[in-house]
């Protein structure tokens, strides 16, 4: 049999397979379930597979990638162009065929399942995020239909509500009074879970020197730091430049233009949206440290003053995304360098049972990379990473040690009085032979300041 290339279209159990000869023409098509794919590819001979990327591609790429099939995995997106007439599973896997000699479309990089795994601990942090959040509103609604009015704030009204239920004398009737204890009870134990959650990846960015790289970029913190790590998919030199790297979370001016006529939108909002929603409240961060230091007459560096003079000309918001365009590229060289070989550090991590030891300082010895401290007064306006002489971050030569609390998100930590005055992360830098330490605070999983003590 000439067959060379087999388009699936994936489903959960009906696949429909479109198979093509060497000249890209159908000569079969077959509609197998589940058993009978599996079954199907270990009596023929297939060189290429090509699959959208949708829920469980990833896993039937890494398992064709074991019988040494190449797996081309195409942005579901984009495949919706070459579907012609009627939208059958038949067209879909046509279309797949059709698509993957486009040679502008780039393939979705396989994920391994140590990238699963971590990506699915944030998915599974936001859902309790949220989940909090919905009960802490209904709470809020309850009390006030009954006439109380509930101070802003997650901790305050939390705390507010609690006083209020323990009141006899709260105009809260009984009846209702249990039930929303059990709200408060159900707040505790999320706050809890998410807790131990962020407790864990404080112990697997430890072991990354990727994450440690990552973190020295200014509005890049805990979360940030390990959500890219499992996104990026291992490798991000197929990234053109940092440019393409920053569209890439969409964070890239929309356009439309036609002719002489070019017009530059908002921002695309294409890409992982959570990446996106952290990468923009480290920039607003970032602004709100920048604002902190032109008030207490604190020089700042190039960075922080771009954003704050983008701030000036327009408003809060389109610098806090001006920004957080620029911090992808930032991180740009220190991914490509350093996380091919991060994922499987942070999952071997996880999955140890005993407690996690102190790594050997060379492990947290940033390679050369732009985004130093000593190198961001060079920062401005429409610099680029390769246009600059790689400078090494001095202040992380040393083994970091988290000691004081281990929270990335201030809204989550109750023992927190304020962001702004308690750390939600405290990493203190030992110097074997020194009396002095150096301590670098983190709020709400963003790198603020280093602070020095004896």
């Amino acid at each position: 049999m000439d067959a060379t290339t087999v388009a699936v279209d994936l489903a959960k159990s009906v696949f429909q397979l479109a198979v093509a000869d060497s000249s890209w023409r159908v000569i079969e098509n077959h509609r197998l379930t589940r058993i009978q794919f599996e079954r199907w590819f270990a009596n023929r001979t297939v060189s290429l597979v090509i699959m959208e990327a949708c829920g469980s591609a990833h896993h039937w790429a890494r398992w064709l990638n074991s019988f040494g099939i190449e797996v081309r995995l195409l942005p579901a997106a984009y495949i919706r162009a070459y579907v012609r007439r009627n939208k059958t599973d038949a067209a879909d896997a046509r279309a797949l065929l059709d698509a993957a000699r486009a040679a502008d479309i780039d393939p979705v990089r396989v994920k391994s399942v140590e990238q699963q795994a971590l990506q699915g601990l944030h998915r599974i942090r936001s859902l309790w995020m949220s989940t909090r959040t919905s009960r802490i509103n209904a709470l809020r609604g309850f009390c006030r239909e009954f006439g109380l009015s509930i101070p802003q704030g997650a901790r305050t009204g939390v705390e507010a509500i609690s006083r209020v239920l323990a009141d006899p004398r709260s105009p809260v009737p009984a009846l209702i009074r249990e039930t929303m204890r059990l709200l408060i009870e159900e707040i505790r134990l999320l706050e809890q879970r998410v807790a131990q959650l962020e407790r864990e990846f404080t112990a697997l960015a430890r072991h990354s020197a990727a994450c440690t790289q990552l973190m020295s970029v200014p509005g890049i913190g805990l979360l940030t730091a390990t959500a890219m790590v499992a996104a990026t998919g291992g490798d991000v030199t197929h990234f053109r430049d940092a440019r393409h790297f920053a569209s890439w979370f969409g964070l890239t001016p929309k356009e439309y233009s036609s002719g002489s006529t070019r017009k530059l939108g908002r921002i695309s909002k294409r890409g992982d949206r959570y990446l996106r929603m952290l990468l923009t409240h480290g920039a607003r961060a970032v602004l709100r440290a920048a604002a902190l230091a032109r008030d207490a007459s604190r020089p700042l560096d190039g960075l922080r003053t771009w954003a704050t003079e983008v701030q000036r000309r327009t408003n809060h918001n389109k610098a806090a995304c001006a920004l957080a365009n620029k911090l992808p590229a930032s991180a740009t060289r220190s991914c490509a360098t350093t996380l091919p070989t991060a994922i499987r550090s942070l999952v071997r991590t996880r999955s140890s049972n005993a407690p996690p030891s102190p790594s050997p300082p060379d492990r947290f010895i940033p390679s050369p990379h732009p985004c130093a401290e000593t190198d961001r007064s060079s920062w401005q306006t429409g610099s680029h990473p390769r246009d600059r002489t790689p400078i090494t971050l001095p202040a992380l030569q040393q083994p970091l040690v988290p000691i004081g609390a281990s929270r990335a998100d201030s809204m989550s930590a109750p023992v927190i009085q304020s962001p702004p005055q308690m750390p939600d992360i405290r990493l203190q830098v030992i110097q074997p032979g020194k009396s002095e330490t150096r301590s670098i605070l983190i709020y709400g999983g963003v790198h603020r300041r280093i602070v020095s003590a004896t």
